[in-house]
């Protein structure tokens, strides 16, 4: 019985001593170790906007680290919140390559003081976004092991869905317009032009219209003489928008047919009247601006142009009318924002 007994005595003391040896490296294996901080950078935004969403987006993270602009650490997440033309636009990007998410935020769409929240919110929930497409890429086995990366809280009182995505505009005008060239013998015309203005991405623009317009030029000494001209323009241009306003100036190109017609004295028997049919057109610089409340608002355009080839009447050798070199055009209507 002794010799069984310090045998046991013996055995359970070696147990003992392993599992003090091992306890403090297991221990050391198995805690874990803080994540990296989250990088917030805010550029070209009021100092007021980028205090304010800061303070929200470190409420909304709780007990994640939050690090300050450039100096945090690259392996971890990164916010990027740039403020141009109204929009707060905003990325999220992991330290690994390909980890990205986008969205933006129409500032002009929230009461001042709301502005902040709805940024800092659509932030966090990009962040979200990118955490459980991260989570999902990894294996089974691997989320088995690791402790998955906590995801923040969005407060249901604001949901980020409400936050508006601005998407490309088109704007729809029809306007009077007043066309004259600045030739001997000009014609100036009355008319009405639909102009449509459609954004391509997040700085450019197509412009496309027709106008359709008359006039012309009496008290001659061979008669009257009228014009009638239809013309089309395509142009491509950058524009801006500010709050209500939507700008844009572009380059392009007119062409148009104009119909001349001369019209004798009442009971000549000398002279008689003619028509002809002729085309005519150039290069334009174009310009407009649409102040809109809501879908509707006033729209004024110039436009500005050279024409390369033109249209002339003739009475006796002599040009009695003509539609060419420069000439500007001016045009007020009601834009609409379909």
């Amino acid at each position: 019985m002794t010799r069984r007994f310090r045998s046991c005595a013996a055995a359970a003391a070696a147990a003992a001593l392993v599992a003090v040896a091992e306890g403090p490296g297991v221990a050391a294996e198995s805690s874990p170790s803080a994540p990296p901080p989250t990088a917030v950078v805010i550029e070209k935004c009021a100092e007021a906007l980028a205090t304010a969403v800061r303070r929200h987006v470190a409420l909304e993270l709780r007990e994640q680290s939050l690090g300050d602009g450039l100096s945090a650490p690259a392996t971890g997440d990164r916010i990027s919140i740039v403020c141009e033309r109204g929009v707060a636009w905003i990325s999220v990007r992991g330290s690994e390559e390909g980890d990205e998410m986008a969205r933006n935020v129409a500032l002009g769409s929230f009461p001042a003081d709301a502005a902040p929240r709805a940024v800092a919110l659509a932030a966090i929930e990009a962040l979200a976004a990118l955490t459980r497409k991260r989570a999902a890429a990894k294996p089974a086995a691997a989320e088995t092991k690791r402790r998955p990366a906590p995801v923040p809280v969005v407060a249901a009182a604001a949901p980020v869905a409400s936050v508006p995505i601005v998407r490309p505009a088109t704007v729809l005008a029809l306007s009077g317009a007043w066309r004259t060239f600045f030739t001997d013998a000009g014609l100036s015309l009355w008319g009405v032009a639909l102009d449509l203005d459609r954004d391509i991405g997040r700085r450019f623009a197509l412009g496309l219209d027709l106008e359709i317009a008359g006039g012309g030029r009496s008290q001659l000494p061979f008669g009257e003489t009228t014009a009638l001209a239809g013309s089309a323009r395509a142009s491509f241009g950058v524009r801006g928008r500010w709050r209500a306003l939507h700008g844009v100036a572009a380059l392009g190109g007119r062409l148009g047919v104009a119909r001349l017609v001369g019209t004798p004295p009442a009971g000549s028997d000398t002279v008689t009247g003619d028509e002809a049919v002729q085309p005519w057109g150039g290069p334009v610089l174009a310009l407009g601006l649409l102040g809109a409340y809501r879908r509707i608002g006033l729209r004024v355009a110039a436009e500005l142009g050279y024409a390369a080839f033109g249209a002339e009447g003739l009475a006796e050798r002599t040009v009695v009318v003509a539609m060419g070199g420069p000439w500007i055009n001016v045009a007020l209507g009601v834009g609409f924002l379909p």
